[in-house]
């Protein structure tokens, strides 16, 4: 069994914030995207115990040591855990359906959502990929992808419209020649 004050990396397994609060020992904590902060073991211990606290240990935060990863009941074959966004690329591009399959089963929450947001911005371009995900999480690629194109358009235009009301605004005022016929003399 680890000691209390021993120091265990724990990762933010999402591409957005995640914190806890731990009133016993005073500690709030923020771990920004993918984030990776050493932790003592005590305050894992607590967080495992407080409401929410285990949910967050076991679905968005990987505790990055094996023994207590075993003490918190996380099996060994969870290697979910372990992915970096290098791998969840490698999942979505290269690696089997089944590889992805095995992730939107048994993977923890935050590597979900990362495979969600991931297959959005990469665009993957297997079809039965992106079914896959929309059955196992309801999260439909196809459409989110269709809306981040939408908007790169609407993005574009926008910039298109400005520059163009720029140009405008920066032509020179077209010269009038103004004449006018001198008075005759008496």
């Amino acid at each position: 069994m680890l000691a209390d004050n021993t120091l265990v990396p724990v990762r933010n397994l999402t591409n957005h914030r995640v914190g806890y609060k731990v009133e016993e020992l005073n500690v709030r904590r923020i771990f920004q995207a993918g984030e990776i902060k050493k932790i003592p073991v005590d305050e894992i211990r607590k967080l495992n115990y407080n409401p929410g606290g285990r949910n967050l240990l076991l679905g968005f935060l990987a505790v990055d040591n094996k023994d207590m990863r075993q003490e918190l009941g996380i099996e060994e074959d969870a290697i979910e855990f372990d992915w970096t966004l290098k791998d969840i690329d490698d999942v979505l591009l290269n690696k089997p359906l089944d590889v992805l399959l095995d992730a939107l089963d048994f993977g923890p929450d935050g590597i979900k959502e990362m495979l969600i947001d991931r297959s959005v911005d990469l665009e993957i371009p297997d079809a039965a990929k992106r079914k896959a995900i929309r059955e196992k999480t309801g999260a439909d690629v196809d459409n989110k992808i269709l809306m981040k194109q939408l908007a790169a358009k609407a993005d574009e235009k926008a910039k298109t419209d400005e520059e163009i009301e720029q140009e405008k605004k920066a032509a020179p005022a077209s010269k009038r020649r103004v004449t006018t016929t001198p008075k005759e003399k008496e």
